[in-house]
């Protein structure tokens, strides 16, 4: 993928990020389960039918531009939810449910499978994967 389609990506999903992601509400808290449970960073994102692969990211990264902390989701043993997009952080809540992670944003809970070891949100056709932080 040409760097100009990379940055586009980057500034849609910086877009989905702080629009869709902005101003979490609290909302019923409580159990977390261990699965969801922890500090996450980017791994890939798609917008417009464009992706950013990890392997795009690590190659920003050598070029002085780490998307991965730039892109982070901490869930908290107490049903807090912190998103953080350029380190602009949004708070909220989740649970584990039927076996996903529901993050309550903006008084709407977003579903979050964990797939291949990968949290994703998906909303309005674009995504953000994140893996566990190392």
């Amino acid at each position: 993928m040409r760097s100009t389609a990379k940055l586009t990506v980057a500034l849609a999903a910086v877009s989905l990020g702080s629009v869709a992601l902005v101003g979490c509400s609290s909302g019923n808290g409580g159990n977390a389960g261990p699965e969801c449970e922890g500090s996450w960073t980017l791994a890939a994102m798609e917008a417009d039918g464009e992706q950013i692969t990890e392997s795009d990211i690590e190659d920003m990264k050598q070029s002085g531009v780490d998307l991965g902390e730039a892109f982070t989701l901490n869930l908290t043993d107490d049903g807090k939810a912190v998103l953080s997009v350029f380190d602009q952080p949004s708070e909220g809540t989740w649970v584990a449910k039927d076996g996903n992670c529901e993050i309550t944003i903006e008084g709407e809970a977003i579903s979050a499978p964990i797939e291949d070891g990968q949290l994703v949100l998906a909303v309005d056709g674009s995504s953000i994967s994140f893996k566990r932080a190392e």
